[in-house]
């Protein structure tokens, strides 16, 4: 067949398939009329295709409106076999076993208004089937001259004649792509955030051992000049604060990245909003002004301080996105009587008695009331790309619901937002935060060994426990110190050794030493580690776990209790 002699039909838009059939040939000379030769070169294009290219009427069995001479191959027909008049449909050309979900799919994917593909096989002239992959869309969607535009391509058959698994062919198919596409965005989501976890761990410990030493020259700078240079003082105290802002930002990271050692015990949550505030006032822009109303500041509750410190950072920064512009964070404590079946959403399930009402209100654009109802959804964010995760509020309800408590929010748009969390409030008060004493830090003249990798944070060390009046013996390489310790067991009343560390880390040196020396008093200081925390330091016998940056009070009386008392009691079972 030459090109010139190819018969291509299709309908106006909003024509039948019938009334495609009863076209006069005046009506299709004026369908083909071609002033610039477009159309001529489009038809080339798609008849040299090794594929057929169709467009079918949206009825149940898809009557062909157009098809080009790729169908040839496929069904042993013409294109103007196929478009008649009689026009033929697709389903006619389908293979019976296959012909009922093929449409149901199509149909599917055209309600969804999405794109399909789905495999089966087309009849052929001689009496055989071929295998085919069927690509198509709806076209006009919601007009009158709505149709399926689409490719059918040969997928080259089995040994028996069938076609190969179908990738979709169930009537699921586009909601399939749709949510498959959703889950695997979502899952490399999780998998970022695994991996910047990861990196927190290990930007922690080198970070940390950088701080170590910043705020160690500071603190011991500032004890040598005393009150001589007041210009000096000052500096040496703006770089002390600034590397305290550091190291509290380090430890937020570690705890959103669910690296802080997790335990629910009684505690009085002033504190930690007393945390998050100071916090948020060194990281926050100038223009949000931050308000805490802390009404029931004795209250206790039964919680994990590091959840609770992450509940609010998340709520807290869902509020700073929110007033792009500025405006004002209140974060509020207050002490509240629920008598059961409240009526506000979200609270229905607390049971009647006392509770601590967490709130975290702002002056932004407020929630509009379409979304409300997802927003503890997962993965649910009205940000831009980059912007969040859509994981903040659904964790921070997962948190609360943990500890029995309950979420409720309270928005309208463009008058703010405020989100009320409930805890139940313990009638046993939590034990008061233990306060540093003032006055002069306890000394001692006892022998120490320090092993730490990281030769500034040794020194720092060593420097410390001088001032305090100690003997100290500082060792960079693990493998030595242990040859050192295990000449002379009794030389060291107490050994201070880092974690993490090349070839011993300072949990094998300690299992070591102790195997030598059962009663020798050990503290572990580390940057970050997932593989030891307090429980698992008691185990092994050690007497303390210190995070760094370790500061010089911290460090003295840890020493001291050390030294004076016994070998850790083993952890309650």
């Amino acid at each position: 067949m030459q090109a010139s002699d190819r018969q291509w039909t299709m309908t106006r838009p909003g024509c039948s398939p019938a009334a495609a059939e009863s076209r006069s040939p005046d009506d299709r000379q004026g369908l083909e009329a071609d002033p610039d030769g477009s159309s001529r070169q489009l038809r080339a294009l798609f008849d040299r295709l090794p594929a057929m290219v169709f467009s079918a009427a949206m009825d149940c069995d898809r009557t062909l409106l157009l098809v080009s001479d790729g169908c040839e191959p496929l069904t042993g027909r013409t294109a103007a076999e196929l478009i008649g008049p009689p026009a033929r449909t697709l389903a006619e050309l389908i293979h019976p076993d296959d012909r009922a979900r093929v449409l149901a799919a199509v149909q599917w994917a055209a309600a969804e208004g999405c794109p399909y593909q789905v495999d089966y096989r087309l009849l052929h002239a001689d009496g055989g089937a071929r295998p085919v992959r069927e690509r198509g869309d709806l076209v006009d969607a919601g007009t009158d001259a709505a149709r399926v535009a689409g490719l059918v391509l040969d997928r080259g058959a089995g040994a028996d004649g069938a076609p190969p698994p179908a990738l979709i062919d169930r009537p699921e198919t586009c909601r399939g792509a749709v949510a498959g596409r959703e889950s695997a965005d979502k899952l490399r989501q999780v998998q970022k955030m695994e991996v910047i976890g990861l990196l927190a761990g290990g930007v922690a410990h080198d970070f940390n051992n950088i701080l170590s030493v910043i705020l160690g020259y500071a603190a011991m700078a500032l004890a040598a000049i005393g009150d001589t240079n007041p210009a000096v003082r000052r500096d040496l105290d703006q770089i002390q604060q600034a590397g305290l802002r550091a190291r509290d930002l380090v430890r937020q990271i570690l705890d959103f990245c669910h690296h802080a050692e997790e335990r629910v015990q009684p505690l009085r949550p002033q504190r930690i909003v007393r945390e998050v505030v100071k916090m948020l006032r060194s990281s926050f822009p100038a223009t949000i002004e931050i308000v805490p109303r802390l009404a029931a500041a004795e209250g206790s509750v039964l919680a994990d301080p590091s959840q609770l410190h992450q509940v609010l950072m998340n709520l807290c920064t869902n509020a700073l996105h929110a007033m792009k512009e500025g405006g004002e964070l209140t974060i509020g404590l207050e002490r509240v009587t629920l008598a059961g079946g409240e009526a506000t959403p979200g609270l229905e399930h607390l049971e009647p008695g006392p509770y601590l009402c967490l709130s975290v209100r702002d002056t932004g654009c407020g929630i509009p009331a379409e979304i409300r109802e997802r927003i503890f959804e997962p993965f649910f964010t009205t940000k831009g790309e980059g912007e969040g995760t859509g994981l903040g509020l659904a964790v921070v309800q997962g948190i609360v619901v943990a500890h029995r408590g309950a979420v409720s929010v309270n928005s309208r748009p463009g008058e703010g937002t405020e989100v009320r969390v409930y805890l139940p409030e313990l009638v046993t008060e939590a034990p008061p935060a233990e306060a540093e004493t003032e006055g002069e830090l306890p000394t001692g003249t006892e022998s120490i060994l320090v092993i730490d990798d990281e030769p500034g944070v040794g020194l720092v060390l060593e420097r410390f426990l001088q001032t305090l009046g100690y003997t100290v013996e500082t060792f960079t390489d693990s493998p030595r110190a242990f040859e050192t310790y295990a000449r002379d067991v009794h030389a060291w009343d107490l050994v201070l050794t880092d974690m993490t560390m090349p070839r011993f880390t300072g949990l094998a040196i300690s299992r070591a030493m102790l195997a030598l020396r059962p009663d020798q008093p050990i503290i572990i200081c580390t940057g970050y580690s997932d593989s030891i925390d307090q429980d698992r330091a008691r185990a092994e016998g050690i007497r303390a776990l210190l995070a760094k940056p370790v500061a010089l009070d911290t460090l003295a009386r840890a020493v001291r209790r050390a030294l004076d008392n016994g070998p850790p009691a083993p952890a309650p079972a």
